[in-house]
């Protein structure tokens, strides 16, 4: 059996919501992650849903 070669991750993209919980959430997630792999670059990319552009509907 062969070994599978790895590729080293240097960069990690993590989307979030903008509200101010989910930004939160993932600032903490990435401050994290930084504690344990500083060599990463994390990104965090902003997202806008349906739900956070139609304000007067509820979905379910």
């Amino acid at each position: 059996m062969s070994n599978p070669q790895q590729t080293a991750l240097t960069t990690l993209n993590i989307a979030t919501r903008q509200s101010p919980l989910a930004l939160w959430q993932a600032e903490h997630i990435r401050a994290r992650l930084l504690d344990l792999y500083p060599e990463l670059t994390i990104n965090l990319l902003k997202i806008v849903t349906k739900g956070d552009k139609i304000l007067d509907h509820t979905f379910g």
